[in-house]
């Protein structure tokens, strides 16, 4: 039994030491969005984090806008991603807005890129457009 425990243990330190070490950028973006048909725009502003996995990244962060403030998870391959919104606070709370889009990178020197989004959105009967430039930093 203890050595099941032992074994239990030292799996889960494995598993903890591998996302800690893994390939991580912050990046804070700041862009717009619009709304196709009615026109209606906004400003919104991303806090990310960018973990590397595999051949991919994983981005977890917070964003605001006019709506409210939102959380968000995604993920990217070949520099196109896939991301999942949801309120948390605002006239919105609990909607899901799903944002698709790709991405370019340019070295701005040792260690910090200029990242600039451009893609769609869904969500709530509405669909749009939004684009997005942060500065990255690796930590």
């Amino acid at each position: 039994m203890n050595k099941l425990i032992m074994a239990i243990v030292v799996l889960n330190l494995t598993v903890f030491a591998g996302i800690v070490s893994a390939e991580t950028w912050t990046c804070e973006y700041d862009g717009t969005w619009k709304t196709n048909g009615s026109g209606n725009s906004g400003a919104l502003n991303w806090k990310v984090t960018w973990v590397k996995q595999g051949a991919g990244w994983a981005m977890i962060g917070d964003m605001s806008d006019r709506y409210g403030a939102s959380s968000f998870n995604g993920s990217c391959t070949n520099a196109s991603c896939t991301l999942t919104q949801t309120y948390s606070s605002g006239s919105l709370v609990g909607k899901p807005y799903i944002y698709k889009g790709n991405y370019t990178d340019k070295s701005t020197g040792d260690g910090t890129s200029e990242n600039t989004f451009t893609g769609t959105w869904t969500g709530n009967g509405n669909t749009g457009t939004w684009n997005a430039t942060a500065e990255c930093a690796r930590n």
